[in-house]
């Protein structure tokens, strides 16, 4: 009987904390105040960086004086190899971010950015969303492999 009982326990645990939705992307630096950023590798050179809010109530961004992200390519030895600016699409220098709807901005890095056999890591720093998230840097890891 007490082995029923935590098995039903753990069933009923499990089933709360699973993931119901299946489309819901995976926010890794996510904030306290319900905030987050991400960033995936869709295909070989071309990569999706999004913003989630997750309050109840739209989130504005005032977009007047920084309306930017920067992409930092960095190299096996951790040097900065290069860095992009990609301008935020803006309407009346605002950004609304509406809940549980992700912003989604698709970017492609040139093929000489990225020398083959190399390993590199691709930053993103979200300028506009101001020094609140200045720790919100996701990144990703990009190998390329040598051909033979």
């Amino acid at each position: 009987m007490k082995y029923i009982i935590i098995t039903l326990f753990l069933l009923l645990f499990s089933c709360v904390s699973t993931d119901i939705n299946p489309n819901k992307r995976n926010f890794s630096y996510m904030e306290a105040d319900g905030m987050g950023v991400s960033l995936e590798m869709i295909d070989n050179n071309k990569f999706i960086f999004s913003i989630v809010n997750e309050k109840n109530e739209v989130e504005k961004i005032s977009l007047k004086k920084v309306n930017y992200f920067t992409l930092f390519l960095r190299g096996s030895d951790g040097k900065i190899l290069r860095n992009r600016k990609i301008e935020v699409k803006k309407r009346n220098s605002i950004l609304y971010l509406k809940p549980n709807t992700p912003i989604n901005y698709t970017f492609n890095l040139e093929s000489k950015e990225l020398e083959e056999g190399k390993r590199f890591t691709l930053l993103v720093k979200p300028n506009f969303l101001g020094k609140k998230y200045k720790n919100c840097v996701p990144s990703v890891v990009i190998e390329k492999k040598e051909n033979k």
